[in-house]
């Protein structure tokens, strides 16, 4: 874990200095805490659960270009797998040890973010949830309470990426299901939106559904189990992006691409290249640039003494591989409220 920190920080000493978020000397302090910039700026920590996958690098910009805007400083971090709660839990105690002036945090596990919730109640440490909600019967229970949430649509998106394989599959086939990682309040929201839409279509047959935890890698094992399983297979639906890759990977590496149509969330370089190969059908994007930057705007807000609302959506937008460059105008949010 030290070394992921230690990678972090000199991640972030280097981005810092190039965004102009601190133009001074800045050096790491026992691997956990970095001092950097105008002591009088504000210096918020970002928690995130990943520092490679596609959309958290953009989720990353947006919190990081805003910071620059606002000119406070932050350090970020991040644990080594996105699967590994407890680590999470770790991280999270020992940030908040570093006496921040704001903590936002993506939690991995909605029920095991509620105690840190406490405890920075308790501390006095505002805290901002992003993408992954904290479970609010736990927090209640506790008597905890998150200052702000902000979230993509995912029940609608999940709707949304439904809706778009329904209708490439010309309303009848067989599919799998890709889910996201049990535990997580997105995974469970977009899962229900799927299911929501799939219920309508009786000829449309889940044959299967099954979770690689959100990862490129188990997304391709999954999917290689599932066409060995089910050679009917007709079409995939994948709650992130990296899952979705993993199972376009796993269908040409079974010599059957252009036969299995393939939908998901998040809108990444790869979901393009994919989209215009036509491999990828088409994808929805949750906005996770626009979430991180509008979350360090409300902590603009917060440290300004304004009022901020407890919770804030993105909506979600959809792409299709006949023009993956451009918003599709048959899908959009408005249409599945």
């Amino acid at each position: 874990m030290k070394k992921k920190f230690t990678f972090a920080f000199a991640l972030v000493l280097i981005m810092s200095m190039l965004i102009g978020c601190d133009n001074s000397d800045s050096t790491p302090s026992n691997n956990i805490s970095v001092e950097e910039g105008d002591r009088n700026a504000k210096n918020i920590a970002l928690v995130i659960k990943n520092e490679t996958d596609p959309f958290w690098i953009d989720y990353i910009s947006g919190l990081e270009d805003a910071c620059g805007e606002f000119g406070f400083s932050y350090t970020l971090f991040s644990n080594q797998k996105e699967t590994d709660v407890e680590d999470q839990q770790e991280l999270l105690r020992t940030v908040l040890s570093q006496n921040f002036d704001l903590i936002v945090a993506a939690p991995l596990d909605s029920t095991a973010i509620a105690p840190f919730v406490l405890e920075c109640n308790n501390e006095g440490t505002p805290l901002f949830i992003v993408d992954t909600a904290a479970d609010e019967e736990a927090c209640a229970e506790l008597g905890a309470k998150v200052n702000y949430f902000i979230t993509g649509e995912d029940y609608l998106g999940g709707k949304m990426a439904a809706q778009m394989l329904v209708d490439a599959l010309d309303e009848e086939g067989n599919i799998a299901i890709l889910e996201g990682m049990s535990g997580s309040s997105t995974a469970t929201a977009i899962q229900s939106g799927h299911m929501e839409i799939f219920d309508q279509y009786p000829n449309i047959k889940i044959v299967v559904s099954d979770t690689p935890n959100w990862a490129r890698s188990e997304g391709y094992d999954k999917t290689t189990n599932f066409l060995a399983a089910y050679p009917e297979l007709d079409g995939i639906i994948a709650a992130n992006d990296e899952m979705a890759q993993g199972a376009i990977q796993a269908i040409e590496a079974a010599g059957k691409t252009g036969e299995i149509v393939v939908v998901t969330l998040n809108y990444t370089q790869d979901c393009i290249d994919t989209m215009e190969s036509g491999q990828l059908y088409g994808t929805i994007d949750k906005g996770p640039y626009r979430q991180g930057y509008q979350a360090i705007t409300r902590a603009n807000d917060l440290f300004n003494g304004k009022e901020i609302p407890e919770k804030e959506t993105v909506p979600p937008i959809a792409y299709l591989y006949t023009d993956p460059l451009n918003p599709s105008d048959e899908y959009k949010a408005e249409d599945f409220q």
